[in-house]
């Protein structure tokens, strides 16, 4: 038992839970770490708590990962943005954008007591050559939701990252929904070439060999998500990419490619010497998804989020796409111009136990 705002409350999880529409919460002082450690992966921070009240929108935004407990069994609007990758440099000193993340939603049905994970994407970053060289940018992180279960198995929604930029090209945007991917995204034969994206259970594969200095791929959200970054930083090692599967950018030179976006499927990572994008990530949405909306590049912001939105009895399907509106209008705008949105088949749930 539980106790909010002076109410007994019966939660059937060890986990702290959301409480019901209406309460407010009382603060309680969480054994977050230890929790998280098995519920989330290897490079999670603590778990993040916070209570979803009548139709509020809840957002997560730090980098990184958590769990969260619904204890009102209903219909969820779920909206993720992945993270845009790095930018990089040119030795003339004109920059190339990092590729925007992409912008998922759907709306499920959740059981009370059930455990959700999650993963933030994080920013690619910008190598830290001086200025006199050339730059390039990490992957963005994958966003991700997933559960109940454990491990990678039970995935509900994934917003694809943004590609690094290199020297030479700006980098992809995050990508949609696609019916097939490699085994693991591809990175180069020298260190020149950023490294993979990581997907939900592929590592992103690396550049160079083991007689060069390694450029790194993005792990895997099953073998923890965190992005790839150099053995040992200095002033010719490309970006890092950010958690959630962003790939190394390139070596320091003249022909240096980003790395690729974490997502579904890893971004794979552009040839060196070439004016070709690095890719972002790929995204996806269950089967159960209702009203499922996937916009391909379609984030504005940096770092990546999750916004959860309890949609109360009697809003109908139609309260799902008004508070997806709500979300994504109020803090970050109707997404970037050009972007092009896909709508998935509505369908009428099953509640996820």
């Amino acid at each position: 038992m539980q106790e909010w705002a002076g109410v007994r409350h019966e939660c059937r999880t060890p986990l702290p839970c959301f409480p019901p529409p209406g309460m407010s919460l009382r603060p309680l002082a969480l054994a977050a770490t230890a929790l998280a450690a098995t519920l989330a992966p290897a490079a999670a921070r603590a778990a993040t708590y916070v209570p979803i009240v009548g139709s509020t929108a809840v957002t997560f935004s730090t980098p990184g990962a958590g769990v969260f407990t619904v204890s009102t069994t209903g219909l969820y609007r779920l909206l993720l943005e992945g993270a845009r990758g790095g930018s990089g440099l040119t030795t003339r000193g004109v920059a190339n954008q990092g590729g925007p993340g992409s912008v998922v939603a759907g709306t499920f049905q959740l059981t009370a007591g059930s455990t959700y994970r999650f993963l933030i994407g994080g920013a690619g970053q910008t190598s830290i050559a001086t200025a006199q060289h050339s730059h390039t940018g990490g992957g963005g992180g994958g966003t991700f939701v997933l559960g109940p279960g454990t491990g990678a198995a039970s995935p509900l929604l994934v917003a694809g990252g943004g590609g690094g930029a290199g020297v030479r090209a700006a980098g992809g945007a995050g990508r949609g929904v696609v019916a097939t991917g490699g085994a693991a995204a591809a990175g180069g034969l020298t260190e020149n070439a950023g490294g993979g994206g990581g997907g939900l259970v592929y590592d992103g594969g690396s550049s160079g060999s083991a007689t060069t200095l390694v450029t790194r791929g993005g792990a895997a959200y099953a073998n923890g998500g965190a992005g790839g970054s150099p053995d040992t930083p200095s002033q010719v090692t490309g970006g890092s990419g950010g958690v959630g599967g962003g790939g190394q950018g390139g070596r320091r030179s003249n022909f240096a490619t980003g790395g690729g976006g974490g997502g579904f499927y890893g971004g794979n990572a552009a040839a060196p010497n070439t004016a070709t994008a690095s890719a972002g990530g790929t995204s996806f949405y269950a089967s159960d998804a209702i009203d499922p909306l996937v916009t391909a590049g379609g984030s504005e912001g940096t770092d990546g989020r999750l916004v959860v939105t309890y949609l109360p009895p009697g809003g109908g399907r139609g309260a799902g796409a008004g508070h997806l509106g709500a979300a994504r209008h109020g803090a970050r705008g109707a997404g970037r111009r050009g972007a092009a949105s896909t709508r998935g088949r509505v369908s009428a749930g099953q509640p996820r136990t």
